[in-house]
């Protein structure tokens, strides 16, 4: 009798035991199935968030090289146009200085010391000798320099100014820097005088005579 009731809680025992040991074996094998689903769901959510992530650094770099590649082709762009201007600009100025260095030509009378005026081919002309030290500096003030337009005197006594010879006139009709013809050469105006008064059409060419 004592046997079988011994027998019998030890059945229990082992019942019981092997309950215990599926319950727990199913809580742990839940909560793994728990742990893996969730480390999975964060694994994915951290790998969307990367791609994302790359995606979105991609897109950056693509509108940056995009943005840079337009900039470079604007600013391509205006430098070729500012070379298309100075190819344009330079025939022309060249075509303006040689007309402007076009060989003069005169076959009337020549003003000199002697004959002290005559009528060249802008109309009539006398000669002064003054210094020109003020003429010189209002004509830098009208943006004649230096390097472009240097004084200097010619070997027959006229002064110049660049590759022109320095004459007064009536800056209401011939402002400075007119280029025009007088006996002598190619003239620029520089100066004015009285003479304009009698006679607004007359040239005063600046000599060392």
């Amino acid at each position: 009798m004592r046997n079988s009731k011994e027998m019998l809680l030890w059945v229990v025992l082992n019942i019981v035991l092997c309950l215990a040991t599926f319950t727990i074996v199913g809580i742990c094998k839940n909560d793994f199935f728990v742990y893996a689903n969730t480390k999975l769901e964060s694994e994915t959510e951290a790998k969307v968030e990367t791609e994302e992530e790359t995606e979105a650094e991609t897109l950056n770099e693509v509108e940056t090289e995009t943005k840079n590649a337009i900039e470079t082709e604007a600013e391509t762009e205006k430098i070729t146009e500012r070379q298309t201007e100075v190819l344009i600009s330079e025939p022309e100025e060249k075509v303006e200085t040689e007309k402007e260095e076009e060989e003069f030509v005169w076959d009337g009378p020549v003003l000199n010391s002697y004959l002290g005026t005559i009528t060249g081919p802008s109309g009539k002309e006398t000669y002064y000798n003054l210094p020109m030290g003020g003429v010189v500096s209002i004509m830098r003030g009208e943006g004649f320099s230096e390097e472009e337009f240097p004084y200097w005197e010619r070997n027959d006594g006229c002064k110049m100014l660049g590759s022109y010879i320095m004459v007064a006139a009536d800056l209401n009709l011939r402002p400075r820097g007119t280029i025009l013809d007088c006996s002598l050469g190619k003239a620029i105006v520089c100066d004015t005088g009285e003479f304009i008064y009698s006679n607004p059409y007359q040239l005063d060419i600046a000599v060392t005579w």
